[in-house]
């Protein structure tokens, strides 16, 4: 005599089912968390990233462009004991007896840094954030100042935010900050007499020929 066992079925209870559900969700909510948290962090040091990156390349180009001026000047209506402006007049070389001014100028607000070739091209708001089309612009600027040491020599401080990779998941909202200082002299402010020009005594009290 063959006896058939009947196979058992049983489905989940409801208990079962609730907890399964809970630690799925569980499982959903934390890779949720951790996708937010990430794509956050990521985003904050991209764009810490493009900060220090367009500091560097904006203290790099505007040296240059300082370097062969023939001096440098202040606003008026910058008061001399600010140790840093946001703007400077900057004289450059046309010929070895005249210049044509240029500006070059932080717009606080922007967290921009503009050059423009000509001071006509630029005008200043209540502020004193520059009004105009630049030449040349460089965005995502933390900070930027200028230190008149005198007409021929100018301190660039460029600010920007970092953080370093194990302070990612640390604290995400608290970046530090660090800034590139660049000193700069002006080496044509004796245009007659070319090259020689850079050995010139940097606290002489004018241009040669201008």
């Amino acid at each position: 005599m063959t006896q058939r066992l009947a196979r058992h079925k049983r489905g989940f209870s409801i208990a079962e089912m609730v907890i399964s559900l809970s630690i799925l969700a569980m499982v959903f909510s934390f890779l949720a968390y951790l996708t937010f948290y990430s794509g956050r962090n990521f985003a904050g040091l991209h764009e810490q990233i493009i900060s220090q990156v367009n500091a560097a390349n904006a203290i790099e180009v505007t040296a240059n462009l300082l370097r062969n001026a023939a001096y440098f000047s202040r606003y008026p209506d910058d008061p001399v004991t600010l140790e840093e402006v946001k703007r400077l007049k900057v004289a450059m070389p046309l010929s070895a007896n005249s210049v044509t001014t240029a500006v070059l100028a932080y717009h606080s607000r922007n967290k921009e840094l503009y050059w423009f070739d000509s001071e006509n091209q630029v005008t200043f708001d209540s502020d004193g954030n520059p009004n105009g089309t630049p030449a040349k612009s460089f965005p995502y600027m933390e900070s930027f100042g200028i230190r008149y040491e005198s007409m021929f020599r100018v301190t660039l401080v460029a600010g920007f935010t970092y953080r370093g990779f194990a302070r990612v998941l640390e604290n995400p909202g608290n970046p530090q900050y660090g800034q590139f200082i660049t000193d700069v002299i002006a080496k044509n402010h004796f245009l007659d007499k070319g090259e020689d020009n850079y050995a010139k005594d940097i606290t002489t009290s004018g241009p040669a020929t201008l």
